[in-house]
């Protein structure tokens, strides 16, 4: 028999699969590996947020999300956009949040700054909106 037991897993986008196909699986792997972290992963812009309240809604119970889910990564700068401030995330699960930073060859990292120059132009691939500074 062969044995899975991750330190971590990440969810991208859709946090019980497309069509709820992970639900169980998440479900098995609380019971099975209780210290497995388990995180939800989204970008930093969803939608308008009438559009991200109606996604929001249709996964039920926000307490379900908080019990299959150690923390919320956003893939992004809080600085320059947050979707907890533009109500794309409800805030009931703010306490969950974790802001990334944005991936890039040759960035420098610098803890809780922004390095980017002062002009910019960020655009993501599935994104609805390009963000401009």
């Amino acid at each position: 028999m062969v044995s899975f037991e991750p330190h971590l897993i990440i969810v991208d986008r859709h946090p019980y699969g497309v069509n709820g196909e992970l639900g169980k699986a998440l479900s098995q792997v609380r019971r099975t590996n209780p210290g497995c972290k388990v995180v939800f992963g989204l970008r930093d812009v969803l939608d308008s947020p009438e559009a991200a309240a109606r996604e929001w809604q249709a996964l039920g119970s926000l307490g379900h999300l908080r019990e299959d889910f150690d923390e919320i990564w956003i893939y992004g700068d809080p600085n320059i956009h947050d979707p907890l401030a533009t109500g794309e995330i409800p805030l009931a699960l703010a306490d969950r949040v974790r802001y990334t930073g944005y991936l890039s060859a040759g960035r420098p990292y610098a803890a809780n700054s922004s390095t980017m120059e002062p002009s910019f132009l960020l655009t993501m691939a599935g994104a609805d909106r390009t963000v401009w500074r």
